[in-house]
Protein backbone atom coordinates (compact mmCIF):
# COMPACT_ATOMS: atom_id res chain seq x y z
CA UNK A 1 0.00 0.00 0.00
CA UNK A 2 0.83 3.41 -0.95
CA UNK A 3 -0.58 6.48 -0.47
CA UNK A 4 0.62 9.87 -0.33
CA UNK A 5 -1.25 13.82 0.11
CA UNK A 6 -0.03 16.92 0.14
CA UNK A 7 -0.95 19.89 1.75
CA UNK A 8 -3.00 19.18 4.47
CA UNK A 9 -3.96 22.73 6.62
CA UNK A 10 -4.47 22.50 10.18
CA UNK A 11 -5.54 25.04 12.42
CA UNK A 12 -3.87 25.87 15.48
CA UNK A 13 -5.42 23.32 18.65
CA UNK A 14 -6.30 26.45 20.37
CA UNK A 15 -8.20 28.01 17.90
CA UNK A 16 -12.01 27.89 18.28
CA UNK A 17 -13.86 27.60 15.28
CA UNK A 18 -14.42 26.42 12.02
CA UNK A 19 -11.25 24.05 10.36
CA UNK A 20 -9.51 21.38 10.89
CA UNK A 21 -7.64 21.02 14.19
CA UNK A 22 -6.60 17.16 14.11
CA UNK A 23 -5.45 14.80 11.83
CA UNK A 24 -6.09 11.20 12.59
CA UNK A 25 -3.48 8.79 10.29
CA UNK A 26 -4.54 5.18 10.03
CA UNK A 27 -1.50 2.93 9.17
CA UNK A 28 -2.34 -1.14 8.41
CA UNK A 29 -1.51 -3.06 10.86
CA UNK A 30 -0.06 -0.10 13.35
CA UNK A 31 -1.33 1.98 15.60
CA UNK A 32 -3.72 5.45 15.34
CA UNK A 33 -1.40 8.28 15.02
CA UNK A 34 -2.59 11.92 15.67
CA UNK A 35 -0.92 15.13 14.28
CA UNK A 36 -2.04 18.60 15.95
CA UNK A 37 -0.49 22.26 15.57
CA UNK A 38 0.58 23.66 18.96
CA UNK A 39 1.38 27.39 19.07
CA UNK A 40 1.49 29.80 22.17
CA UNK A 41 -1.76 31.40 21.42
CA UNK A 42 -5.37 31.51 22.65
CA UNK A 43 -6.17 28.62 25.06
CA UNK A 44 -1.83 27.42 24.71
CA UNK A 45 -0.38 30.86 25.70
CA UNK A 46 0.57 29.31 28.40
CA UNK A 47 3.03 26.75 26.86
CA UNK A 48 5.18 29.83 26.06
CA UNK A 49 6.31 30.57 29.29
CA UNK A 50 7.97 28.62 32.33
CA UNK A 51 11.25 26.64 32.57
CA UNK A 52 9.71 23.26 31.30
CA UNK A 53 7.35 24.77 28.56
CA UNK A 54 6.54 22.13 25.96
CA UNK A 55 7.64 23.19 22.35
CA UNK A 56 5.22 24.61 19.59
CA UNK A 57 4.37 23.24 16.41
CA UNK A 58 3.11 20.29 14.96
CA UNK A 59 3.30 17.62 17.61
CA UNK A 60 2.48 13.37 16.81
CA UNK A 61 0.96 11.54 18.98
CA UNK A 62 0.45 7.74 18.80
CA UNK A 63 -3.07 5.46 20.22
CA UNK A 64 -2.48 4.00 23.30
CA UNK A 65 -5.64 1.87 24.23
CA UNK A 66 -4.15 2.03 27.91
CA UNK A 67 -3.42 5.15 28.46
CA UNK A 68 -5.62 6.98 25.90
CA UNK A 69 -2.40 8.89 23.38
CA UNK A 70 1.26 8.90 24.07
CA UNK A 71 3.15 11.81 22.58
CA UNK A 72 6.16 10.68 20.56
CA UNK A 73 9.28 13.01 20.26
CA UNK A 74 8.83 13.68 16.63
CA UNK A 75 12.73 15.34 16.86
CA UNK A 76 14.76 13.45 19.07
CA UNK A 77 18.02 14.19 20.07
CA UNK A 78 16.97 18.11 21.44
CA UNK A 79 16.04 19.38 24.42
CA UNK A 80 13.64 16.75 26.42
CA UNK A 81 10.42 19.14 25.54
CA UNK A 82 11.35 19.62 21.93
CA UNK A 83 9.29 17.74 20.52
CA UNK A 84 7.32 19.15 17.69
CA UNK A 85 7.78 19.09 14.25
CA UNK A 86 8.60 22.64 12.80
CA UNK A 87 8.85 23.46 8.84
CA UNK A 88 11.28 21.74 7.33
CA UNK A 89 10.84 18.84 9.93
CA UNK A 90 9.83 15.27 9.38
CA UNK A 91 8.24 12.43 11.37
CA UNK A 92 8.90 8.58 10.43
CA UNK A 93 7.27 5.99 12.43
CA UNK A 94 9.33 3.00 13.72
CA UNK A 95 8.25 0.75 11.17
CA UNK A 96 9.29 3.24 8.10
CA UNK A 97 5.74 3.17 6.92
CA UNK A 98 4.44 6.86 7.99
CA UNK A 99 6.49 9.84 7.00
CA UNK A 100 5.05 13.11 7.95
CA UNK A 101 6.62 16.71 6.35
CA UNK A 102 6.34 20.07 7.78
CA UNK A 103 6.23 22.43 4.62
CA UNK A 104 4.93 25.62 5.84
CA UNK A 105 3.82 26.93 9.70
CA UNK A 106 2.33 30.44 10.80
CA UNK A 107 0.37 31.54 13.17
CA UNK A 108 -2.32 30.67 10.79
CA UNK A 109 -1.96 27.00 11.15
CA UNK A 110 0.69 24.35 9.51
CA UNK A 111 0.32 22.93 6.38
CA UNK A 112 1.74 18.63 6.00
CA UNK A 113 2.49 16.17 3.68
CA UNK A 114 1.71 12.46 4.98
CA UNK A 115 3.04 10.18 2.72
CA UNK A 116 1.93 5.87 3.66
CA UNK A 117 4.85 3.36 1.82
CA UNK A 118 6.20 0.40 2.41
CA UNK A 119 7.97 -0.60 5.78
CA UNK A 120 11.67 0.03 5.54
CA UNK A 121 13.59 -3.13 5.06
CA UNK A 122 15.48 -4.73 7.66
CA UNK A 123 19.17 -3.84 8.35
CA UNK A 124 21.44 -6.23 7.21
CA UNK A 125 24.24 -7.06 8.69
CA UNK A 126 27.31 -8.67 7.48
Amino acid sequence: MRASTSGIRLLPISRIGQGQRVLRIEVPGEPVYYAEYRTAQGRDKAIATGEWRPSTGLRVLREDPKNGSVELDASPGGWRYDRALRVGGRFTSASGVLRLTVTRADDEGVTVDVTIGEPAPAPTTG
